[in-house]
């Protein structure tokens, strides 16, 4: 509904969206079918790592590079970042004047919503 919302609010603005799945129950991969609906509203989606991965079996992690490639696959350029200053790094780059870009963690995001 997050980026839902902003697309009705700025229909003619690129939408960047940069996602932390920061929770274990965020980096699980019953989630995989409403990330894909969500994310796909943004023109461009940017991912963070699964912060606690290691801490998931692999039957039940989010699978990243699936979603990007779904993602990517439907129309909305998706990369996954190595580590939240290399997304930082990304957005810049590709920042145009106009855009409007979303963070969405369920923690800081090392900051990056002031960075």
């Amino acid at each position: 509904m997050t980026l839902e919302g902003l697309r009705d609010r700025f229909p003619e603005r690129r939408l960047i969206a940069l996602f932390e799945p920061r929770t274990l129950t965020a980096g699980r991969s019953f989630l995989h079918d409403g990330y894909l609906r969500a994310l796909s509203r943004a023109d461009r989606v940017l991912l963070a790592p699964i912060s606690h991965h290691l801490r998931l079996p692999d039957s039940e992690r989010l699978d990243l590079e699936r979603l990007t490639a779904e993602l990517t696959a439907a129309g909305t350029p998706t990369t996954i970042g190595d580590s939240v200053d290399s997304l930082l790094a990304m957005a810049l780059d590709e920042a145009r004047s106009g855009d409007v870009f979303i963070t969405m963690s369920s923690g800081s995001f090392e900051g990056l919503p002031y960075r």
